[in-house]
């Protein structure tokens, strides 16, 4: 999935399927690794739909065990495209549709819905 100058390879394979294949479990919920790729010089700033945001939450530049945050800020590389690693944390049984709030370079914000195995989301 690409907005702007992210993208999320592999995003939409958690749609549905196997979810060991994509995350691991704890007492809290669920945590999917998906990586950002960020075009060269771009800033994104990703925010979790308040209606989700206590079911929902990132986990990218955070120590291992921290709380997901609802928000995180990207800034590439000036020169070459970046990539970062981390996760989408989902609670309880890790399903649902996720909205995230995409703002590229301080242009008006995107909402896009994300779905972690709970099949096809309704569009933002």
């Amino acid at each position: 999935m690409t907005v702007g100058p992210l993208t999320w390879p592999g995003l939409r394979a958690l749609t549905d399927g196997d979810q060991k294949s994509f995350g691991y479990h704890d007492s809290d919920g669920w945590h999917y690794k998906v990586a950002v790729d960020l075009r060269s010089g771009a800033s994104v700033t990703l925010t979790i739909g308040a209606e989700q945001r206590a079911k929902a939450g990132l986990e990218y530049g955070r120590a291992f065990g921290s709380t997901p945050t609802p928000a995180v800020t990207f800034n590439a590389c000036p020169a070459r495209p970046t990539v970062f690693v981390g996760s989408f944390f989902v609670a309880g049984d890790g399903r649902a549709c996720v909205p995230v709030d995409v703002r590229a370079d301080g242009a008006a914000s995107r909402r896009v819905v994300i779905s972690f195995f709970s099949g096809p989301c309704p569009a933002a």
